[in-house]
């Protein structure tokens, strides 16, 4: 496209919550865009995410939040709990505190709660087209504009844009297109999940309103409410020999077991039994690579900086991208390349520093011996609001202002 021009068509490879939340913005800044998913439809991996507010504000602009709130849990704190002991080492009020202090609600929902609310929202959007079973093989850029090839059960197919946006997750076809490699690589950790019924599990040891964190030197759990409150989702997150790449991995290895060895019984038998344990090798994007190409190429979500989930971050991220990009094609004049830059320029820096919280959040909720021993010393010291203090660099970004302020 040529230099100078606003961009009106865009052309996102992967349906899944970066993709749609990428489309939603995209047609409501007046451009008409496609959607391609490889899968034969539109649906979504994984268990349960927590959304910040840095996400449910965005969310509330959207128009979809009110639609999500009926699937989710508003959780009134989180709390910090020594594996081994079930001792309370820290807590941090949620509920309406979260609100009042960060602008919006903290939610925990099922992913493909978000997700649906998501497809509703891009369904209910005037200009948008979706595909399904419909793989993304190619995307060629030139002064003119851009031309995605990709391939369904009919043969291949070529869409023309002005913007192409690679949303296809960590293993990224554009990405690889892009950058010349994949430029993922396993993180060492596995995360293993699976999700419960409520009432299976003791409230005293996993409360039904709290996002509890169980934290060993060998690994951590995470436990929060689901589906309106009628399920618990667990992630147990383990150093671990490399699996296939897949959201699905059963947990046919002893990796969870040995992590797992030393915590209290109680929280063995809340992790005993009901569904099967299905795990996902974590792997991360290279903080080096280009997210742009200013001919007309942009990465969202996991396809440009998939990142490690000890700051509970992902799909948080991905919805920021969505509206940073978006709003970077609306309001620089100059042109796409001139946006593209912008939202690089804006994003890259951000996301370097949720990630460096995730670094050091893997860092002391893993410690040992005397590191572990000062931890719990200065959580315990902590009030909840020095805790929350702490929180308001990653819950209190406004990532619509950043570009439009």
């Amino acid at each position: 496209m040529p230099d100078g021009k606003p961009p009106k068509s865009a052309l996102v490879a992967g349906g899944g919550i970066a993709g749609l939340a990428s489309a939603i913005w995209l047609a409501d800044i007046g451009m008409d865009v496609t959607v391609l998913e490889r899968a034969p439809g539109f649906g979504e991996v994984g268990a349960g995410l927590q959304i910040s507010p840095n996400a449910t504000r965005i969310l509330a602009a959207m128009g979809i939040l009110d639609t999500l709130r009926q699937y989710c849990v508003e959780p009134k704190r989180l709390r910090l709990r020594a594996a081994n002991t079930l001792k309370t080492l820290a807590e941090v009020e949620l509920g309406s505190r979260a609100a009042e202090r960060w602008g919006g609600p903290y939610l925990t929902a099922h992913r493909v709660d978000l997700h649906a609310a998501l497809l509703e929202g891009v369904k209910g959007r005037a200009g948008v087209e979706t595909f399904t079973s419909t793989a993304v093989e190619r995307v060629d850029l030139d002064v003119s504009g851009v031309s995605v090839t990709a391939k369904n059960q009919e043969g291949k197919c070529t869409f023309p844009c002005d913007v192409a946006v690679g949303a296809d997750g960590v293993w990224s076809v554009v990405r690889k297109q892009l950058t010349g490699s994949g430029h993922d690589r396993f993180s060492g950790y596995t995360a293993w999940r699976k999700t419960v019924p409520a009432d299976v599990i003791d409230p005293a040891i996993i409360s039904p309103m709290e996002v509890t964190e169980f934290l060993d030197p060998h690994g951590h759990l995470v436990a929060y409410p689901v589906s309106a409150g009628k399920a618990i989702n667990l992630v147990a997150i383990t150093k671990g020999r490399k699996i296939d790449k897949s959201w699905n991995v059963p947990s046919a290895n002893d990796d969870l077991r040995i992590a797992t060895e030393n915590w209290h019984a109680a929280i063995k038998s809340a992790m005993a039994g009901q569904a099967e344990w299905l795990g996902w090798p974590i792997h991360t994007v290279s903080a080096g690579i280009s997210w742009t190409d200013p001919r007309g190429l942009a990465l969202v979500g996991d396809a440009a900086h998939a990142m490690t989930p000890f700051s509970a971050q992902g799909a948080v991220m991905a919805i920021e991208d969505a509206a940073s990009l978006a709003l970077s094609l609306r309001d620089k004049s100059g042109g796409i390349a001139p946006a593209l830059a912008a939202y690089e320029a804006v994003r890259k820096p951000r996301i370097a520093m949720v990630a460096k919280r995730g670094d050091f959040n893997r860092f002391t909720w893993h410690a040992s011996g005397p590191v572990a021993m000062a931890r719990n010393f200065i959580l315990q010291s902590k009030s909840p609001e020095a805790l929350a203090k702490g929180l308001d660099p990653i819950y209190g970004y406004d990532a619509v202002a950043a570009i439009s302020g």
